[in-house]
């Protein structure tokens, strides 16, 4: 079975002896409006390296990777990153405004019946 990931986050890089590791950042609101993070191990192709706290727009696959762990076998999850690119930053546009169609008029709250 087979799954692609796509979206944007923020890519932290950290220094171990001779390599670096990544993760992805990745943040949503919970019930109260409070935001929560967590963090996704990654990969990026042989040769490849992103700074760290990069924002980018990504594609990905999930990995399985197995690491012994104390004399007991730990599988986890690594994304693979496929392609990516910094996020651009997009300005923000005003919503478009529809006109109302000739005919048709604007309700209001005491229109609605229910």
């Amino acid at each position: 079975m087979g799954a692609t990931i796509e979206g944007k986050g923020r890519v932290f890089a950290k220094e171990h002896e001779g390599w670096t590791s990544y993760t992805l950042g990745i943040s949503s609101k919970d019930k109260d409006s409070k935001w929560i993070n967590a963090y996704q191990p990654i990969r990026f192709k042989t040769g490849e390296s992103v700074p760290n706290n990069t924002q980018i727009e990504y594609k990905a696959f999930p990995v399985v990777k197995a690491r012994t762990v104390d004399g007991q076998n730990r599988n986890y999850i690594v994304w693979q990153i496929l392609s990516w690119h910094p996020e651009e930053e997009a300005p923000e546009e005003a919503p478009e405004e529809v006109p109302y169609a000739e005919g048709y008029t604007e309700l209001n709250e005491e229109d609605i019946p229910f």
